[in-house]
């Protein structure tokens, strides 16, 4: 059995809230979909598309294949209905491949937070209860819960609105059908919730720093971390994006050529820069104050020449000095200018740019994909 009890309760309850004792940490808590697949006695990746397949597969089509109207998912989107072709088995494994991600990535984002801890440590006074006050919205799965009963239901009445009749033998598989539609939407809310919250988390986290690294040590002084945590938000969200765009592409709900794909890429791009703003302006407040630091130090190779007797131990014991100086100063004053402005170097934003590139890579192989099994 794929599950350990069948009481509802002692089920679905521990899916949404955890098990008992379990810890509540940011770091520990999982998204109802993570438990649900951790119940599954698969690897979770296994476990994970298994959960993708069932809120995928058209079950309400074959239970009722005479009253496809009569079926809210297939009434909008007929690519969701039985396979009648090489392009129906497209379109779901799309739609699977989109599912076994968006329930994978949080689990991802979240390790790396973890990391991005163990890297800041001392640099934020007390970084567990830094880290669990940033991120502590992005583990609610209530905001997605609502979310998804909200489209649900808007479904529902856009069904009944533009004429989609439920008759009383039909009602329990169209509740199942929307239930099931519910639960992709409940998949699709929680990354996306995950996402901009923990993104806003990046951004506060940015002002619980209180201590960075000396400039002489890390040109980045230490905040390197962020920007990889940073972009590990943003090439999740740039992947999941293309998995998207894919099935966007693949079915009649094209949504890349009615403008909202390239929206959403710029979105992504803001969201990389936007929570590194109040890092951003940490390390050019600190890059100032060594320069400051650096003229006050070495102020006095820029005054006039002491007058010493010529050939006197004080006079080669201050040329020595000053040799030294200026020695140090040209030493220093590189390191200075070598401090970053941003939490990130050119391999950072190289990856980045491949992250970008990818959605468009993807939703292209999509389209040519489609193209080909039309013609075959």
């Amino acid at each position: 059995m794929f599950v350990r009890t069948l009481d509802l309760r002692e089920f679905l309850w521990p899916t949404l809230r955890g098990e008992p004792g379990e810890r509540t940490d940011v770091l520990s808590v999982e998204t109802p979909a993570e438990r649900l697949a951790r119940r599954i006695p698969l690897p979770f990746p296994v476990a994970a598309a298994a959960l993708a397949i069932l809120a995928t597969f058209p079950v309400m089509p074959y239970l009722m294949p005479a009253a496809r109207s009569g079926l809210m998912t297939t009434y909008f989107n007929p690519d969701m209905g039985a396979f009648h072709g090489p392009a129906d088995v497209l379109v779901k494994a799309a739609m699977v491949a989109l599912l076994t991600f968006l329930i994978w990535a949080p689990r991802h984002m979240r390790s790396r937070i973890a990391r991005t801890q163990a890297d800041l440590t001392g640099m934020c006074g007390d970084c567990e209860s830094a880290f669990d006050g940033a991120f502590r919205w992005a583990v609610r799965w209530e905001p997605a819960a609502a979310l998804a009963a909200a489209v649900t239901g808007l479904s529902v009445v856009g069904f009944v609105a533009t004429g989609g009749r439920v008759t009383p033998g039909t009602i329990t598989l169209f509740v199942l059908d929307a239930i099931q539609a519910g639960a992709r939407w409940m998949v699709v809310f929680t990354f996306f919730w995950f996402y901009i919250a923990s993104v806003r988390g990046l951004a506060a986290l940015g002002s619980q720093v209180r201590q960075v690294t000396p400039y002489y040590v890390d040109d980045m002084l230490g905040m390197r971390p962020l920007g990889s945590l940073s972009l590990t938000f943003a090439s999740t969200y740039f992947l999941a994006l293309g998995l998207g765009g894919v099935w966007a592409t693949v079915s009649t709900r094209n949504l890349v050529t009615q403008g909202a794909f390239p929206i959403f890429l710029v979105v992504g791009l803001v969201l990389f820069f936007l929570p590194l703003r109040v890092i951003h302006g940490r390390m050019v407040e600190e890059k100032k104050r060594a320069q400051v630091e650096l003229r006050e130090r070495y102020a006095t190779l820029f005054e006039a020449p002491r007058r010493l007797p010529a050939g006197s131990r004080e006079a080669e014991r201050a040329s020595l000095d000053d040799l030294r100086d200026a020695i140090g100063f040209e030493v220093t004053e590189r390191q200075v200018q070598a401090i970053k402005a941003w939490p990130f170097d050119t391999s950072l934003i190289g990856k980045l740019a491949t992250s970008f590139a990818l959605p468009i890579l993807l939703t292209l192989v999509g389209r040519q994909l489609i193209l080909l099994i039309l013609h075959v």
